[in-house]
């Protein structure tokens, strides 16, 4: 499992197990028809004008319900990416925010092989800046936390100005990332996650 600085590590390799959602939204509306009896003039003006009406009245209830099946789908869209969707902790991007704060203690192997990522616009309290591979041959001890700091400026401090156009030391975001732990390492694992991380509960993406 990967470990934490922010100092957070990860877990051992797992099988990744990304939830996905799909939705499928179809609405079909029929148009009525009218006719007249052309043996009657007069019944065929009024036939005709009620037809008239009323595909212009079914025509307006048509346009009425595709509107609203837009708004529908649109709000249901919106609904399902501020809920978000859980993702393997090996599997995030650059970009995704991260609903729950990652690090708990420093150094300490991350809680769950899982994270729930949400659209940046929901409240989130991390998110994605930097995500690379070590090139290493070897990593520092799962309890030297020193070494480890050391590895997160080299790989995370230029990223985080590049990313949010802001150099790290003037800026008022902070940052963790999470690194190997000695049991991933062995299993293959060699990226590093740089994430930006909130305080409190925060709505937008940081990047420049």
């Amino acid at each position: 499992m990967k470990r934490s600085l922010a100092f957070t590590a990860r877990p051992l390799l797992a099988p990744a197990a990304a939830l996905t959602a799909a939705a499928t939204l179809s609405a079909c509306t029929s148009l009525p028809f009218g006719g007249g009896n052309e043996s009657e003039s007069s019944t065929t003006v009024t036939a005709t004008e009620t037809a008239t009406s009323a595909s212009s009245s079914a025509s307006s209830t048509a346009s009425s319900s595709s509107s609203s099946s837009s708004a529908s789908s649109s709000s249901s869209s919106s609904a399902a990416a501020a809920e978000g969707r859980n993702i393997s902790i090996y599997d995030v991007e650059v970009g995704n925010c991260i609903a729950e704060e990652t690090v708990a203690t420093e150094g300490q192997l991350l809680a769950e092989d899982e994270v729930k990522v949400v659209d940046c616009g929901a409240p989130h309290r991390e998110e994605v800046y930097h995500v690379t591979d070590m090139t290493e041959t070897e990593i520092p001890l799962d309890s030297d936390s020193a070494g480890w700091e050391d590895i997160g400026i080299d790989y995370c401090t230029d990223p985080f100005e590049t990313y949010t156009g802001t150099d790290i030391l003037h800026s008022d975001y902070s940052y963790s990332f999470w690194h190997p732990s000695e049991g991933s390492w062995k299993q293959g694992d060699k990226e590093i996650v740089c994430l930006i991380s909130h305080e409190e509960d925060h709505s937008g993406s940081v990047k420049s």
